[in-house]
């Protein structure tokens, strides 16, 4: 498939919508934008991206609902630190302005939708400690809570985070021998 962009596909979205499911492209484009195509149309998401694009859907209650349901997306910006816009495809359909999430120099990101109405996102720092942060699916950055995983530092890139359903979170990411490592991170903030 042809998509008329050049740049880099950095995500391939599977977005749940009613009334059929739908995928959504997202490429990190020549003028370092994150663009959405949506199967009809291309939509420049704006922002300086340099690097780990992540998307989650989340739902804001059980059972969801139409307009229930939202679309993040996380990237790494050129100041190195994680930004966040969403889309709520109920309404308006347009997209959030990006905000940033931390001042504090990242290499890889990934973000998970741990519970309804609730996100979780990690970032490799400097220190190469896995930083977590989590708060409400639609609250401000302010209201999140920082923690740091694993002091002193173990993943040097390619981080990947996924809910089990047994409150916990298994973090995935390239140790310093180059070897995938796990890390559960136990869900204590319920």
């Amino acid at each position: 498939m042809a998509f008329g962009v050049a740049g880099r596909i950095l995500a391939v979205f599977a977005w749940e919508s009613w009334p059929t499911p739908s995928v959504l492209y997202l490429p990190l484009g020549t003028d370092s934008a994150v663009w959405c195509y949506d199967g009809t149309k291309w939509t420049s998401l704006g922002g300086v991206c340099i690097g780990g694009l992540t998307a989650v859907s989340s739902v804001l209650k059980v059972p969801a609902e139409e307009g229930d349901r939202i679309l993040h997306v996380f990237a790494i910006g050129e100041d190195m630190a994680t930004w966040h816009t969403s889309w709520f495809p109920v309404g308006s359909g347009s997209w959030s302005k990006w905000e940033g999430l931390d001042s504090t120099p990242i290499r890889g990101s990934a973000a998970v939708a741990s519970a309804p109405g609730r996100l979780d996102t990690f970032a490799i720092g400097t220190d190469s400690a896995i930083h977590w942060r989590s708060g409400p699916d639609i609250g401000k950055p302010s209201e999140w809570i920082d923690e740091t995983l694993q002091p002193g530092g173990v993943a040097i890139g390619s981080l990947a985070a996924v809910a089990t359903g047994r409150n916990e979170i298994d973090i995935f990411a390239l140790g310093p021998d180059h070897a995938v490592f796990e890390f559960v991170a136990q869900d204590v903030r319920k």
